[in-house]
């Protein structure tokens, strides 16, 4: 996407300030040292968004849309992504009791660790504030979904590879969000998007959903807020020049 672009992504109905992605070809792009070095092997992280609830998730790729995805999507063991965010609707997307969410870490294309939640994750409507969170471990027990900072158990799928070994990460790949370069763009409203190099728990999770964050909190990678106005660079608000565009 060119990032002249990204100005439109801001015309949403419920927020000036946010960034919609139209389930075409909006994407934005982050390529960072940092991030690569977080999201990799065993290393634990969080990840956490704020999203805009809808009534249809899906994109131009028939039902099926990309939140974040580090890497592009694994088409061979040669060089797969390492993390994908993604919904899917069982075939069905006119009942919302198909949808899904699903978070995967590849080690190879036919090796990795999935966790798999209802659309209940998301309340209609309004702002929802979601956290995954990994604990380097090498099974789904490792991957957590928090809604509001609260673990969510409404789990509808898992899966472990036995031969699971961690994030691939060679070479290092950008981190994109809304999609990936061709491949399921999502349709929808994001609000933030951050990174930490933890795993972080229900308590430190609603302490920042309380008090906010600073640019010097311990294990803060990058956080964007998508409210922060117009123009073609979306400014890494940690601190850490993890700047996307």
């Amino acid at each position: 996407t060119d990032p002249s672009d990204l100005q439109n992504f801001y015309e949403f109905p419920v927020s000036n300030y946010s960034i919609y992605f139209d389930g075409d070809d909006d994407i934005i792009v982050i390529d960072s040292d940092l991030i690569d070095g977080t999201i990799q092997g065993n290393n634990p992280f969080s990840i956490s968004i704020s999203m805009f609830g809808n009534d249809d998730f899906s994109g131009s790729n028939g039902g099926s849309g990309i939140i974040f995805s580090k890497g592009d999507e694994p088409m061979s063991n040669e060089d797969p992504a390492s993390v994908v965010l993604e919904f899917g609707n069982g075939g069905d997307p006119s009942d919302p009791e198909q949808w899904n969410l699903t978070f995967n870490i590849y080690s190879t294309y036919n090796s990795k660790i999935t966790k798999s939640v209802g659309i209940d994750l998301f309340n209609p409507d309004i702002w929802n504030h979601i956290t995954i969170t990994y604990d380097g471990g090498n099974t789904a027990d490792a991957i957590n979904f928090y809604k509001d900072g609260v673990l969510f158990n409404q789990i509808s799928n898992t899966y472990s590879s036995d031969d699971f070994s961690g994030a691939y990460n060679q070479p290092p790949e950008p981190l994109y969000i809304g999609g990936q370069p061709n491949w399921k763009p999502m349709k929808g409203a994001l609000g933030s998007f951050t990174i930490w190099n933890t795993n972080l728990d229900d308590m430190a999770i609603q302490s920042f959903l309380e008090n906010g964050m600073s640019s010097n909190e311990t294990g803060l990678i990058g956080n964007w807020i998508f409210h922060e106005g117009y123009g073609d660079t979306i400014v890494d608000l940690s601190g850490n020049g993890n700047n996307a565009i």
